[in-house]
């Protein structure tokens, strides 16, 4: 990584790189300032990886005073020499495939699991359209759906399912990585995605089965049709969400499905990815802020519009004496009278998750299991929030062809 250094540049070198306004008029102090500003947001926020000039991308994020929302040093050359931002003002590339998408071909030659690429008939990867899910029809708020052309050949009790969850805000270009994989692995199945935005997390219970009824009258139409049972490995709906916001839309999907149907909705798999996490304030704070608009009033305004949020939360909770909502979402998934203990789950998180506490995941899962559910754990070392995949995508997607393999469990 390169690395601007100080003692490389000197002092009118510095007073170059300042930013403009107020600024420009005191080189000297505003350098100083800057310096002391960023050193304290660090440690403030308990970042040691920060000063010590090993940050991530989600630090340059995370360093700002969060009382304000504004990124003091976004401009100064210490910054640079932080978090390896160019004095231009642009952030350097990071050698990574955009277009990334994992060959399902080779993740089965891999496992033990041989027979699936024959009752899966996996195809060479799909060609990625000009626009990231433009293949998806818009049938519900927040709600696409992708139909293969050879769906319509195959019998509905012979084509899983797959049901996506994103996390809050999430582009639809880094969604694509997610649905392209399970085009290639699943050629005949539709794809149900349910996105999330920040609003969303925040509606009532009513509200969001309202808004998830075109989604629920899909999976009923597929399991009416006979493709819910789950009983062998060419059917079934496989439940994959992401983070909090995707954890929370699965959540009410199944309540909202218990009331209307009387009966637990049917997978043969569920996937948490990045999830659950109780919610803490800075992580909450993180979290939010990363869905919002990259506009100039958001980057100076929108960390203290977050806190302002997560306060009102706070206050209406307080007054109303009830618990928070992360945390009522964490026992919640662990409902085996909404949820399918029989169910196999996947948990996926890493250890220095900026968002999801890896403590908090692991234990989610522990009491999981001690519930009946049988949870793999799939820990990654290095991976950002909802970034697991690009750490080690042949270990992420062996997890859940596996635990797709295993199926619920015969009682």
């Amino acid at each position: 990584m390169e690395v601007y250094r100080v003692k490389e540049k000197s002092w009118d070198d510095l007073m170059v790189f300042s930013s403009g306004g107020p600024m420009a008029l005191l080189p000297r102090l505003g350098y100083f300032c800057c310096c002391c500003c960023c050193c304290c947001c660090c440690f403030l926020q308990q970042r040691p990886d920060v000063a010590s000039h090993s940050t991530c991308k989600s630090g340059f994020k995370e360093a700002r005073f969060p009382w304000i929302g504004a990124k003091v040093v976004g401009r100064s050359y210490f910054c640079c020499l932080i978090y390896n931002k160019p004095p231009n003002g642009k952030k350097k590339k990071k050698h990574l495939d955009k277009s990334y998408q994992v060959n399902p071909l080779h993740l089965l030659t891999q496992t033990n699991t041989h027979h699936l690429s024959h009752t899966m008939n996996p195809t060479e990867p799909p060609q990625p359209s000009r626009q990231p899910l433009s293949d998806f029809e818009k049938i519900g708020h927040n709600t696409y759906l992708y139909t293969p052309l050879s769906y319509h050949n195959h019998p509905a009790l012979k084509t899983p399912l797959i049901l996506l969850f994103s996390w809050n805000a999430a582009a639809a270009k880094h969604i694509a990585k997610y649905t392209l994989t399970y085009q290639t692995l699943f050629p005949n199945s539709r794809i149900l995605l349910i996105r999330c935005f920040t609003k969303d997390i925040f509606r009532s219970s009513a509200t969001t089965a309202t808004l998830l009824t075109p989604a629920m009258d899909l999976v009923a139409e597929h399991i009416n049709s006979g493709g819910g049972g789950g009983s062998d490995e060419n059917e079934g709906i496989l439940v994959h969400s992401f983070s909090n916001g995707g954890g929370n839309q699965v959540n009410e999907f199944a309540k909202a499905w218990k009331r209307r149907f009387g009966a637990k909705l049917a997978m043969r798999v569920q996937v948490l990815d990045s999830s659950p996490t109780k919610g803490p304030w800075m992580k909450s704070h993180a979290a939010i802020s990363a869905g919002l608009p990259r506009t100039r009033f958001w980057t100076w305004f929108g960390g203290a519009l977050v806190h302002l949020l997560l306060v009102c939360t706070f206050v209406a909770d307080w007054v109303r004496w009830r618990e928070s909502k992360m945390v009522v979402l964490c026992r919640e998934l662990n409902d085996e009278h909404v949820f399918d203990n029989r169910v196999p789950r996947v948990y996926l998180y890493s250890r220095v998750d900026q968002m999801v506490g890896f403590e908090e995941a692991d234990e989610h899962a522990d009491i999981a299991r001690a519930k009946g559910w049988h949870v793999e754990k799939v820990v990654f070392e290095k991976s950002a929030h909802c970034g697991h995949v690009r750490e080690d995508e042949g270990k992420y997607w062996k997890a859940i062809l596996a635990a797709w393999e295993r199926g619920p469990r015969v009682e």
